[in-house]
């Protein structure tokens, strides 16, 4: 016996994987995760629990685009610029920017509760009660970043290592 191999069916964690759920429970679960979602999101966005320490700075930079894309004005991320140059010369408010970002944020990691977790809907109020107001209402930028880079480690766990590159190349990029 080498002593490598001697713990191994004992010790040795399992790669996470899919969790299996009743159809009824998984349903319903999703269906809650979805309402969450939607709610937060639109919260994020629209700044309904009072203006967020960041705001002045987000709503300063998106006032000053114009219709020419120039990447060395700004010190924020070059995915967050274009987006922003495409949001503002669409005619899109700045509010519509942040409830898309916080959405896909959100939506993230919602997925990767609802894949990997026992009990998502306590993962998502978890995450709600702990991080939300910090990430998604405050920090988008690193709220988005974090949400690529779970999508990444979900796809390495998958060994699809063509999406892992994707999503690590956009952890900066929102």
């Amino acid at each position: 016996m080498i002593i490598g191999t001697m713990f191994q069916d004992r010790l040795a964690a399992p790669i996470l994987g899919p969790v299996e759920r009743k159809t009824e429970t998984r349903l319903m679960t999703r269906i809650v995760l979805i309402a969450m979602w939607v709610v937060f999101s639109l919260a994020a966005g629209q700044q309904w629990f009072g203006d967020s320490p960041d705001l002045p700075n987000y709503l300063f930079y998106y006032q000053t685009i114009g219709p020419f894309f120039d990447l060395a004005n700004s010190r924020f991320e070059y995915g967050f610029q274009i987006i922003s140059w495409l949001w503002s010369n669409l005619g899109l408010g700045y509010e519509s920017l942040f409830v898309l970002m916080a959405g896909v944020s959100l939506g993230c990691k919602f997925y990767l509760f609802d894949r990997y977790l026992r009990s998502p809907i306590l993962a998502a109020i978890s995450y709600i009660l702990g991080f939300y107001l910090l990430h998604e209402y405050t920090q988008i930028r690193a709220a988005v970043g974090i949400g690529f880079a779970l999508l990444g480690i979900h796809a390495m766990l998958q060994r699809r290592w063509w999406m892992f590159a994707v999503w690590a190349s956009r952890m900066r990029a929102g």
